[in-house]
């Protein structure tokens, strides 16, 4: 999920009214090269800056173990931005470069690549290299200590710098509309399609523009461009929460657990979403009618791409005994606090809507008679301070309708009625536009549901309090067995280990479905127009995309993903030794059937060209790879690239039972592992190794 331009100004935006003015009072870097800037401000007090080199630039507050010993290139920003004043933070034109401008006088400039690989370069206020994350030479830049820092060349143009005009000159350059506008614009494709989008434009050839299709096209880039020059965001996550259906066969007795991720999904109201759903974070809604995804809206982009990102950094960046305790009984204390506070909250607002309602029905008869007699005022425009002076009269004549009377704001079209009943007294703020009824049965409803609310809370609660008592429980247990057991921590999940999913050897993601709803899924909210589709050339097989990330597919992944496609078909359960897929691209998909036929759910319509991939093998490789804080398993085709690979197994279809296959690749990986990576082992389930496994198989060969 890399930022385009329009998110780095967005991020730039931010970030320029949270840290200029602030004071570096340290520097860190993990081992993941992210850097982590201590920073002051009187009026905020300690914050956190994280920069990832080529993915990301936003404030964070998760908390990480600092290496105790800097690397170089950390000593030497050290030794030039400590204790210095952050002045500025600008982005260069619509590029993904961040600038920050630190100390006294013309200061330094700590420059931020947020495109490709990434670097974070320190520059001198007389343009000279001072240090660099990654040094290279290039065809038009030299990235060493003491050479002039010279930028990346900036696009011909953009959207800021030049425009929404003039696109009928440009509009034959390129046969395709949307490179067409990948120029113009200089916003990338995204926000090309973007444009097309709310231009209601479907053709994808520039000969098929009209003029006044030129014309909605620079109306759209208009209203694209007013919204970049006001800053008008209102950042956004979609969510994709539904459940897949994983169906683990022949356990041979045994039970599949259920998964109990300690992730956000279990916080409750207002708190953050959970990483593991994220389909896309934007900087306003920009998806028709949500496309059936659940959203997640924040005041900040960064504090999305924070919660996103940061809550699945490698563990590397992490103190296992700290996040460990940190995840128990004082996590949900807090959360319990949280959610009490909630329910208090709603019972005040349906006892307060209730009374509203009461006192609205008590006042019928004077109550409607005033909202109806300042409707009729403004509705014969009559000036505000002429019907206030006309209420105030009544009030002093004592009409019954005008005592109720109390209050007008004009601009917000509500009148504040007094109303009282034999028990109370309230004033209460009504829109005089609606009719009475309305407005009484609205505070009902509104009673009603804050009740709701409430009565869920208290579920919520309880499911609350049992977690702190069982995590008080395992925080005594991990103390009393710190010194002969390892503390391991949960490994988040990936959003694409949801389907059966490998990694390509030029490190393309391949995704396939698990069923007939995972297959649905991917072609709805996953296949962007510069994928690849894939699908074994046999009845009942899983639709299987490559992600582009907006490159050229190599033949190489192709053939590899095809792998991917045919292993989990039908062919597997037939024994089959090969089988041939074929591929086609997004344009040439559709779910919707011709008129009078019927679509299977998961099944697609393919038009067009097949490309075929013949006689693919039929076998998969599935691999034990042990990290610093945990084990985990892949499902591979080639173990070229594996990096952190112990222990292996290849396997093809044959008669073993795919639960005993499971249990004798799990007890095979046991062996002959030190203690610590036992553990690690032992705390990943048997499914796991169920689900990698296309069915019924015959074992050929081991690496231990």
């Amino acid at each position: 999920m890399s930022l385009s331009g329009i998110d780095v100004r967005v991020l730039v935006h931010e970030l320029s009214k949270e840290i200029v003015g602030s004071w570096i009072t340290n520097i860190y870097q993990l081992p993941n090269k992210i850097l982590i800037f201590k920073l002051r401000k009187s009026e905020v007090g300690t914050h956190f800056l994280l920069i990832e080199p080529g993915k990301r630039v936003h404030l964070t507050q998760f908390n990480r173990t600092m290496p105790s010993t800097p690397s170089n290139y950390c000593k030497s920003l050290r030794s030039h931005l400590r204790e210095r004043r952050i002045n500025s933070i600008v982005q260069r034109e619509m590029d993904r470069i961040v600038v920050l401008n630190i100390g006294p006088e013309e200061g330094m400039e700590l420059v931020v690549e947020l495109f490709g690989r990434g670097n974070v370069i320190l520059v001198s206020p007389s343009r000279k290299i001072l240090s660099a994350i990654v040094y290279r030479r290039m065809k038009d830049r030299d990235i060493h200590p003491g050479r002039d820092y010279i930028h990346m060349p900036s696009q011909s143009r953009d959207l800021i710098r030049n425009g929404y005009e003039n696109l009928s000159d440009v509009i034959n350059s390129h046969p395709k509309i949307v490179n067409v506008l990948n120029v113009w614009l200089g916003l990338g494709p995204i926000y090309s399609r973007y444009v097309l989008k709310q231009s209601k434009i479907t053709t994808k050839k520039t000969d098929q523009i009209t003029e006044e299709d030129i014309i909605e096209i620079q109306n759209q880039s208009k209203l694209l461009f007013e919204r970049l020059i006001e800053e008008i965001y209102d950042p956004v996550v979609y969510l994709d929460e539904s459940e897949d259906e994983l169906k683990i066969e022949d356990l041979e007795d045994e039970d599949v657990p259920e998964i109990n991720d300690l992730s956000y999904e279990e916080q409750w109201d207002d708190l953050p979403f959970s990483p593991e759903n994220v389909v896309k974070i934007l900087p306003w809604k920009q998806l028709e009618n949500d496309e059936g995804l659940s959203t997640y809206t924040s005041k900040s982009m960064g504090t999305l791409l924070d919660v996103y990102y940061s809550s699945q950094e490698s563990q590397e960046t992490f103190d296992e005994e700290a996040v460990e305790l940190e995840s128990t009984a004082d996590k949900y204390i807090k959360l319990l606090n949280q959610q009490e506070a909630h329910q208090v909250q709603f019972f005040k607002d349906a006892d307060k809507n209730r009374v509203y309602g009461d006192l609205m029905y008590h006042n019928f008869q004077y109550g409607s008679e005033l909202i109806k007699t300042v409707y009729d005022a403004r509705k014969n425009n009559m000036e505000w301070d002429v019907i206030r002076e006309k209420l105030e009269l009544g009030k002093e004549k004592n009409i019954a309708s005008a005592l109720l009377f109390e209050d007008l704001f004009p601009k917000e079209a509500v009148i504040v009625l007094k109303l009282s009943n034999d028990e109370t007294s309230e004033s209460v703020k009504v829109d005089f536009r609606k009719p009475y009824t309305d407005i009484a049965n609205e505070f009902y409803q509104s009673s009603k549901k804050s009740k709701k609310k409430a009565q869920g809370a208290e579920t919520a609660i309880q499911m609350t309090k049992e977690k702190i008592k069982k995590a008080k429980l395992l925080k005594e247990e991990t103390v009393k067995t710190s010194g002969s057991k390892a503390i391991l921590l949960k490994r988040r999940k990936r959003w694409y280990e949801k389907f059966h999913w490998t990694e390509t050897e030029e490190d393309y993601l391949v995704i396939a479905g698990i069923d007939a709803a995972s297959n649905e899924r991917i072609v709805k909210r996953y296949v962007e127009p510069d994928d690849i589709f894939i699908h074994a050339d046999v009845q009942g097989a899983p639709s299987t995309v490559i992600k582009s990330n907006n490159k050229n597919i190599p033949n190489n992944s192709i053939e590899y993903a095809a792998k991917l496609a045919v292993t989990y078909s039908s062919a597997w359960k037939a024994k089959r030794i090969i089988a041939d897929a074929f591929y086609v691209y997004p344009d040439q998909i559709s779910l919707t059937p011709p008129s009078g036929e019927f679509l299977p759910k998961g099944s697609v319509m393919i038009y067009g060209q097949k490309n075929f991939v013949k006689d693919v093998s039929l076998e998969i490789y599935i691999g034990l790879i042990i990290e610093r804080s945990w084990a985990r398993l892949i499902a591979s085709f080639s173990l070229i690239k594996v990096k952190n690979l112990v222990k292996w197994v290849r396997v093809v279809p044959g008669d073993l039972q795919r639960g005993s296959a499971s249990k004798q690749i799990f007890s095979r990986f046991l062996k002959d592992l030190d203690p610590m990576d036992v553990q690690k082992v032992k705390a990943l389930d048997l499914s796991e190794v169920t689900s990698l496994l296309p069915g019924n198989c015959k074992i050929i060969e081991w690496q231990d």
